[in-house]
């Protein structure tokens, strides 16, 4: 059975930030589990105006790997991308935006394809609904427009 996982589950938009806080609480109840951290990417200049890069660009948000929990996914690798309430990858515009998403799909395509578990969430309440599911043993793919599906074959 598949079907799509990311049921609208609030009709106030959330940030990135408020999406994010939320997940982490989500976290802490499955750290017998999970062991995640936040993966920040960007930059700055420093006092001298050197750029300072830091994180890889396109890695998602979280990282982090499954726990010896008895489970399929013991010492697997995990990704999760955070994304505003009414994120929609078919409504992305701009070329830098493109590109920044074709990074960000192809990070957890290969994570998924490797052996790992990585998806995308806007709202903190779908990846509560979803790992129970994924430590059971579902799968996560994609549609071609990029939306997680929960795979339960």
């Amino acid at each position: 059975m598949k079907g799509k996982y990311l049921p609208k589950t609030n009709e106030i938009v959330l940030s990135e930030a408020e999406v994010s806080k939320g997940c982490v609480t989500v976290f802490k109840l499955y750290a017998w589990a999970i062991h995640v951290q936040r993966n920040n990417v960007g930059g700055f200049t420093d006092p001298y105006g050197h750029k300072v890069h830091f994180g890889v660009r396109g890695q998602c948000d979280f990282m982090g790997m499954f726990r010896n929990y008895g489970g399929p996914w013991d010492g697997k690798m995990f990704g999760l991308e955070i994304k505003r309430g009414d994120f929609n990858p078919a409504r992305i515009s701009g070329v830098k935006n493109k590109e920044h998403w074709a990074r960000q799909m192809a990070t957890m395509i290969n994570i998924n394809e490797s052996g790992g578990v990585a998806f995308w969430v806007r709202d903190s309440t779908q990846l509560s609904m979803v790992l129970p599911k994924i430590l059971a043993g579902a799968k996560i793919v994609f549609d071609t427009d990029g939306f997680p599906y929960l795979d339960l074959r």
